[in-house]
């Protein structure tokens, strides 16, 4: 005869069977290992900073001189021609020019004394009678300007007529070249008296 304890390990075992069994854990996700399995790592070099912008800045311009600065650098070739005539201006500063010198022309006496006291000249070529000086004065003073300053200068008086060079002698002045001028008088008139300028200049 059968006991019910002969039938409890089987029923145990069937209560065993029939429950589910338990579902595996999900494995855990690879972790690398970074001694064993280094990860390459590749470093781009910075890209280099744009250079700072500079304003653009333009060349100095050559400084401009005015004639007078150019001759004081060489006496021997400035001269200065002062008539209140435009034309005897121009053409005796022409032929001047011709010969090697650097000209400026006034048109007045206070134009002239204002060029003279920045001298040096060479060589000054001054109109016997001009508005605001004129006459025996007018060439006594001349004469006294040349014998003070520090570099005295060829005087040339520039006249008109026998009683313009009357007047102009007895003040003292040695020199005149006499209206309209002519090419010949003035060389044999300055061609004395005044250094030759040839290799003066660089």
């Amino acid at each position: 005869m059968v006991s019910p304890s002969d039938y409890a390990p089987r029923a145990e075992r069937v209560t065993r069977a029939a429950q589910p069994s338990p579902a595996p854990a999900p494995a855990a996700p690879a972790v690398a290992d970074p001694v064993a399995d280094p990860v390459p790592v590749t470093l781009e070099a910075p890209a280099p900073a744009p250079a700072p912008s500079r304003p653009a800045v333009s060349a100095p311009s050559a400084p401009v001189e005015r004639p007078s600065e150019i001759a004081a650098r060489h006496p021997a070739r400035r001269a200065l021609v002062a008539d209140d005539s435009m034309v005897a201006r121009i053409f005796l500063g022409r032929m001047l020019e011709r010969r090697g010198y650097i000209v400026e022309t006034v048109g007045t006496g206070a134009a002239m004394w204002e060029e003279l006291r920045r001298g040096p000249w060479s060589l000054v070529c001054a109109d016997f009678a001009m508005p605001d000086s004129h006459g025996g004065p007018h060439v006594e003073r001349l004469l006294d300007f040349r014998a003070n300053c520090r570099e005295p200068f060829t005087l040339v008086l520039l006249t008109r007529d026998d009683e313009e060079d009357l007047v102009s002698r007895d003040a003292g002045a040695a020199l005149l070249l006499r209206k309209p001028f002519e090419t010949f008088a003035l060389d044999q008139l300055i061609g004395p008296h005044v250094p030759d300028p040839a290799g003066d200049l660089e």
